[in-house]
């Protein structure tokens, strides 16, 4: 999907044209090799709209650039509602740690090609990042809010799991895979237990909450923004 640096640099000029055209709020987004993701709150029901025009554009110029034909994605553009505030939070998370879990880089910071050295004061936000949007759902003030960020950023899945861990009941399971996608696997070795037994417990969570995981494994609903991903 990117070859070089001048690629994601078109891409990114791709996003900001649609930004202001779509007065779209982007709150954080991840360039990779061969994917991204964006967070995004939109006025309307048009987001796939939108990332259809920006594809299709990257799409000519880096065919043309590169000398080349054919399809430069190879997966269908995907996203899913973000259902809560703490759902919102999750994702600003799983974004900015996407290259580490990748193994593109040992620390998020380390990243460029992402929001989260804007987000946490290490470089100039780029035009059509909504900082203070971000920040918005993180403390009451810029400051607050970043150093909130930079600790949900830095903790690691068992610190996250141990604060999420409380009381008798199994739900914070469910706000584990759901609002902040920690796998299956993850959570039966932080429970340390088999993964079935995980699953077990996962699915008894489900039926005491009355909720009926979607087809992307969350829960279906509404709220105020989109994770987009392509």
């Amino acid at each position: 999907m990117f070859h070089d640096d001048a690629d994601r640099q078109c891409y990114l000029r791709l996003v900001a044209e649609e930004v202001r055209r779509r007065d779209w709020s982007v709150l954080t987004f991840c360039l990779m090799t061969n994917h991204v993701h964006f967070l995004v709150r939109t006025p309307g029901p048009d987001l796939a709209d939108g990332f259809k025009r920006i594809h299709e554009a990257f799409a000519q110029a880096f065919n043309s650039r590169h000398r080349r034909g054919g399809h430069v994605f190879g997966g269908r553009f995907y996203s899913r509602v973000v259902r809560s505030d703490r759902h919102l939070i999750g994702c600003l998370r799983y974004i900015c740690q996407n290259p580490v879990r990748h193994g593109a880089c040992r620390q998020a910071r380390d990243w460029v090609w992402s929001a989260h050295r804007a987000l946490a004061g290490l470089a100039t936000a780029p035009a059509f990042l909504d900082v203070e949007a971000a920040y918005s759902y993180l403390g009451a003030d810029g400051g607050s809010a970043r150093t909130n960020y930079l600790r949900l950023v830095s903790q690691s899945d068992d610190t996250l799991l141990a604060n999420m861990a409380s009381g008798d009941s199994d739900e914070w399971l469910l706000t584990a895979l759901e609002d902040f996608a920690i796998t299956s696997s993850d959570l039966a070795a932080f429970l340390r237990v088999s993964l079935r037994t995980a699953q077990r417990r996962v699915a008894a969570a489900r039926v005491a909450a009355g909720s009926v995981p979607s087809a992307t494994g969350g829960v279906k609903g509404t709220g105020p923004g989109t994770s987009a991903e392509g």
